[in-house]
């Protein structure tokens, strides 16, 4: 025979890890607990914090680079370092650009390491180093140069295919034409 903790009633548990006589007792036991999914009102969790606050967060998907991140807002509105530095010295950050540290160290965030450039500029700045890391984690290259079956050219791409650009276009309006003369003749 076991005793319930919640209303203190002698029980025969079903199960040895049994501790409450019904599911009423174990439910009350839980009320207001943060475990019962819920918190009494007017409580604040412990982990919560204030407008202000920096966290260095991990990109574990982009090898492992850490960003400075700082809370703006309420609820959970997180916002670049970086970004919030660029914009208090120079002003808004245009559409299609981005916040480019010089000397590649993301957590240092001074104005003099920040450079705002082009979505295009700083893809070709990082291309390198994009596709080393895609190299040592064992992708495919990125690009392969074959040659133009027409017009003998040097094709770089990801695909093979057998024409330049040029050349594909003129290919599809043969093909297009053969098609019709073909559609015409039945």
């Amino acid at each position: 025979m076991n005793e319930c903790p919640g209303c203190r009633h002698r029980f025969q548990p079903r199960r040895k890890s049994s501790k409450y006589c019904s599911h009423a007792c174990y439910a009350d036991s839980r009320k207001g607990s943060a475990v019962a999914g819920g918190f009494a009102p007017g409580s604040r969790p412990a982990n919560k914090s204030p407008v202000g606050t920096v966290r260095v967060r991990t990109r574990h998907s982009r090898g492992g680079v850490k960003r400075a991140w700082v809370k703006v807002a309420e609820p959970n509105v997180w916002e670049l370092r970086a970004w919030l530095v660029w914009e208090a010295e120079r002003g808004p950050i245009p559409a299609g650009h981005h916040i480019h540290h010089t000397d590649r160290d993301t957590l240092n965030d001074s104005i003099e390491n920040l450079e705002c450039v082009s979505a295009s500029a700083h893809a070709v700045e990082h291309h390198a180093e994009t596709v080393a890391a895609r190299k040592a984690n064992g992708y495919r290259a990125a690009d392969k140069v074959l040659a133009c079956v027409r017009c003998c050219d040097s094709i770089v791409g990801r695909h093979n295919t057998k024409y330049c650009r040029p050349c594909r276009k003129e290919a599809a309006r043969e093909s297009h034409r053969r098609y019709r003369a073909k559609a015409r003749a039945r």
